[in-house]
Formats: structure tokens, C-alpha cells, sequence
């Protein structure tokens, strides 16, 4: 019985060791079958693609152009090379985008443009200057209208740029927002900022972070500029600061310099208002008042203290803060023996 029991015993050794390696074999065969259908693989291409994507209203929501489209089945996703996009709005193209690459995933809205990025305004009204932005990367979510850019992005709009380190944009509301070392050029007007926003719809370019305006030898220095424009002409700046700073060095005379918690800048006629605790320095004269008007064309001064209002008794302390004071210093004309 011993060796019976011996021989029962090392057959069934030899059994579990044919079973063990079958189910090796197989675990392995199965894994490399997985690793084969990951590959990321093309399953078809198509040259000279051209197709309409609908939105859920069934009105056309953009249309692909490419010399070469790839679908790959691991992940569903589609590869572009030399795509042309155009984006509707109410049924109308309303931008265009082109690239040297493309990626987005099938049923999606959304697509990745790559290399020598350009979007490009549609505009029927020969009028209005359209719009062309230039990037190296541009995410667009199609059916949202939403679109931005984690790399340098270049503006530009007739005459008028802007350049910043990336850009988000809102197509819908009409809304774009640099970011990041912010330069703008409109006409003689260069600005400099951490951030801007265009709202076409409101009609304002908003600046905030450490910016720095020039209109010739005008510098300003504040905390935020807001641009009004209509009919892509600007009306005014309100700029504010604590306090904002501006300075202009005027041919044959003294430096002026002057500060306020808020300017206004009127650009058909160039001056400059300042409120609040406004003070202005050229040579050896100070004013300073509540408010103080600058003509930054004819280079003159004209400073007024606040009305009282309509209740004609006001406290002495504010009568005293009402009014503007004025320094004249005295020059030494000392002649050398």
C-alpha cells in the first residue's frame, strides 16, 4: 500500500503541475491578446475629409475640413492632420480654425488644435475689422463655444494687438480674458497688465494688476484701467489706484507729476480728471484738492474743490476739505559775483 500510495501521490503532482501550466499558458496568451487591442492603432483613415456636425437643436454646430483624418478604436478618439474648422452660430459660420494637427474623441465636443494655431472672425460686414487670433495650442469646446489657450497667444483686430500668456474666451457672451504679462496696443495707446478682459458686448477692455498705460509722453500707473469703446472708438478711461500715478514731461517746461485714488481720461479732448485726494506737481507749483482737471493737450491746470450739495449747512471740516490748495515756491535767482 506504501508504495501504491506513493505512486496515487505523484501522479497527482504530475496532474496539478499540467493543470498549473495550462492556466499559465492561457492567463498569458489572454494578457498579450489585451496588450495587442490597446494598441493605439488606426482601424481606418480618410484623405480629403469634410463632414457637419449637428448640435442637439439639429442646426449645424461646426464643420471639419482635413487632408488626412484617423480613427483609432482603443480610445475612440480622432487624429487631424492640416485641419480646417469652421464654428456656426445660428446657423451661420461665425469662426474659422485651422492648424497644422487636430485631436478630439468621437461623439465630443471638443477638440485639441496643435501648431501654428489660427482662428480667424467670419464677418459679413465689410465695416467691421474681424478678428485673428494666433497660438501654438487651442482647446475648443464646440458646442459650448468656449475655447482656450495654455500657450502664448497673439490679437489682432485692424491696427490694434494685444499679446498675452494665454487666453480663455467665451464666443457666446462675446467675452475673452488675457492673462499674464499683458501688452495691448490701440491706435497711440500701448497698456500693460497682468490681466485683461474684451467685452464686446458691454463695449469695455478691463486691465487689472500692476498696469502701466502710455498715450506719447503720458505715463500712468494704477491698479486697473477701463476702456469704453463704441463703435470700436475709444470715449474714455476710468482708472483707479491706490493711489494711481501719472506723469508727463511737456516740451520747455517742468515735469508734471500728480496722483489720485481715480482718474478719468477723455480721449477726444485729452484731459484728465483726478478725484480723490488728488494732488499735482510741476516745478514749484503743488495743488492739491478733491478734484483736479488736467488738459494733457494745452498742458494746463485747473483745480476746483467739491460742491457742498444742495443742504447748504455742512460741517467746517468738510468746507475745509472742499477746497484746493495751492503752493508757489519761491525761486532763488542768486547771480555769481
Amino acid at each position: 500500500m506504501g508504495r501504491l500510495h506513493y505512486i496515487t501521490l505523484l501522479l497527482l503532482i504530475i496532474l496539478l503541475a499540467i493543470i498549473s501550466g495550462w492556466i499559465f499558458d492561457s492567463m498569458e496568451q489572454k494578457q498579450l491578446s489585451h496588450k495587442e487591442q490597446k494598441q493605439h492603432i488606426p482601424d481606418y483613415f480618410l484623405k480629403n475629409f469634410s463632414a457637419t456636425t449637428m448640435n442637439t437643436e439639429g442646426q449645424p454646430a461646426y464643420r471639419s475640413r482635413a487632408a488626412l483624418m484617423q480613427h483609432y478604436p482603443d480610445d475612440n478618439s480622432l487624429y487631424f492632420e492640416q485641419p480646417d474648422f469652421q464654428l456656426y452660430e445660428s446657423g451661420a459660420p461665425r469662426w474659422q480654425a485651422s492648424a497644422k494637427t487636430a485631436s478630439g474623441y468621437q461623439g465630443k465636443s471638443q477638440l485639441n488644435l496643435k501648431g501654428k494655431v489660427v482662428l480667424r472672425e467670419l464677418v459679413k460686414n465689410k465695416t467691421v475689422q474681424p478678428l485673428r487670433l494666433e497660438t501654438e495650442q487651442l482647446l475648443i469646446q464646440t458646442e459650448k463655444q468656449q475655447m482656450s489657450s495654455p500657450e502664448p497667444v497673439r490679437l489682432k483686430k485692424g491696427n490694434n494687438s494685444i499679446r498675452a500668456n494665454r487666453m480663455k474666451a467665451d464666443l457666446k457672451r462675446n467675452r475673452i480674458e488675457f492673462m499674464g504679462d499683458t501688452r495691448s496696443h490701440y491706435k497711440n495707446i500701448d497698456i500693460r497688465a497682468d490681466y485683461l478682459l474684451l467685452d464686446n458686448k458691454k463695449g469695455i477692455s478691463q486691465y487689472k494688476g500692476h498696469v502701466r498705460f502710455k498715450k506719447g509722453n503720458l505715463k500712468i500707473v494704477a491698479d486697473s484701467i477701463t476702456l469704453y469703446i463704441k463703435e470700436e472708438k475709444l470715449e474714455r478711461a476710468l482708472i483707479t489706484g491706490n493711489p494711481a500715478r501719472a506723469q508727463q514731461k511737456p516740451e520747455d517746461e517742468a515735469e508734471l507729476r500728480a496722483q489720485a485714488k481715480q482718474f478719468e481720461y477723455f480721449a477726444d479732448t485729452e484731459k484728465l480728471l483726478l478725484r480723490g485726494n488728488a494732488k499735482v506737481d510741476q516745478g514749484s507749483r503743488h495743488f492739491s484738492g478733491k478734484i483736479i482737471e488736467y488738459d494733457s493737450r494745452e498742458k494746463r491746470l485747473l483745480a476746483s474743490g467739491q460742491p457742498g450739495g444742495k443742504n447748504a449747512e455742512k460741517s467746517s471740516k468738510a468746507a475745509a476739505d472742499s477746497r484746493v490748495h495751492v503752493i508757489l515756491e519761491e525761486e532763488n535767482n542768486t547771480e555769481a559775483e
